[in-house]
């Protein structure tokens, strides 16, 4: 099964927001630090991974990265990658693909 960037984003949410309930949902953004902007450490971060692999039925493989993302967005290209099924090398050659295209299409860089 395929998972959408916005569904994996959505779930991470939730999963900060279930850990953190006292946490403002408006300061969970793609660009967030987990842990500077959200106070999320490593503990939480491996709490975070067993609930994702509950949740989901995965065994995630690149742990390591996803205890070391920095941001929200780090995390959720990471997860994306690994229940897709797809390298990340695979899934920046898109996203940089995708970015020029709407460059292209607008004129301007983004």
């Amino acid at each position: 099964m395929k998972y959408s960037y916005k569904e994996i984003f959505n779930s991470v949410k939730e999963i900060i927001l279930e850990t953190y309930p006292n946490l403002d949902p408006e300061k969970i953004t793609r660009h967030a630090s987990l842990w500077l902007h959200l106070g999320i450490d490593n503990l939480d971060r491996i709490e975070m991974i067993m609930i994702i692999e509950r949740k989901y039925n995965v065994h995630i493989k690149n742990e390591n990265k996803l205890k070391t993302a920095s941001s929200v967005e780090d995390f959720c290209n990471i997860l994306y990658c690994e229940l897709n099924g797809i390298s990340e090398k695979e899934f920046f050659s898109f996203k940089t693909q995708f970015l020029n295209r709407i460059k292209n299409f607008f004129g301007k860089q983004y």
